[in-house]
């Protein structure tokens, strides 16, 4: 543990810049390019994570969303109902008292 890692010179790079630099040394050929590699891949799995994870977030909200949606739908069709039913028993009562 008495031995520090050396920062990595390409710590600020984009994903697109370590392709680049990437190419330009060999295109994965030489001894150099497979440290960027791994530089690039863990880049891309560390995107992948963030993505999943802001896609999980937002699955659970629609889903929460679509729960209440369909609570107040469900509401809507009982008082339509029953709006249904007093209407309907007007008119039949006004039908049946009509000379």
């Amino acid at each position: 543990m008495g031995a520090q890692m050396a920062e990595s010179p390409y710590r600020g790079m984009s994903k697109e810049q370590l392709a680049d630099k990437m190419l330009e040394l060999g295109g994965g050929t030489a001894p150099g390019p497979t440290h960027l590699q791994g530089v690039l891949q863990v880049r891309c799995v560390s995107d992948l994570e963030t993505a999943l994870k802001s896609l999980e977030e937002s699955q659970r909200k629609s889903a929460t969303a679509s729960d209440n949606l369909a609570n107040r739908v469900f509401w809507l069709n009982v008082v339509l109902t029953v709006a249904t039913v007093v209407g309907t028993v007007i008119a039949f009562l006004t039908f049946l008292r009509a000379p």
